[in-house]
């Protein structure tokens, strides 16, 4: 048996010399697809919903489906949602808040979005 450890993906690789994950040497990390790495960080994002439902399920739902349609393709796809808060409102406050953000008015019989956006 040989004290000296296997190689790894650290391990210093003279020039044409076979690296362990079969990448060449004599590239740089961003010519070389086996060792270049794209950024993976995601940047969250709040959206604003205002929506009128009959109970706390069914606005996380309607909250979820308004929010699809600001997403791009890349981004619906790799989705990662949440519902972060909810308040409730007075009818009153409810329909001067969706007036501001829509100019329109509200009917609080309807289970619907008023509004969806992103937050800045």
């Amino acid at each position: 048996a040989s004290d000296e450890a296997p190689p790894d993906e650290t391990s210093v690789v003279e020039e044409g010399e076979p690296t362990p994950n079969g990448a060449d040497p004599t590239q740089s990390e961003s010519e070389n697809p086996m060792t270049s790495r794209r950024p993976t960080q995601r940047l969250a994002r709040y959206a604003e919903v205002f929506l009128t439902a009959s109970c706390l399920r069914e606005a996380e739902e309607v909250a979820l489906e308004a929010v699809l349609p600001l997403l791009s393709e890349d981004e619906s796809a790799e989705r990662e949602e949440a519902v972060v808060t909810a308040d409730r409102m007075l009818p009153e406050d409810f329909g001067e808040a969706v007036g501001s953000a829509t100019g329109g008015e509200v009917d609080l019989s309807v289970s619907r979005p008023w509004h969806a956006g992103w937050m800045e």
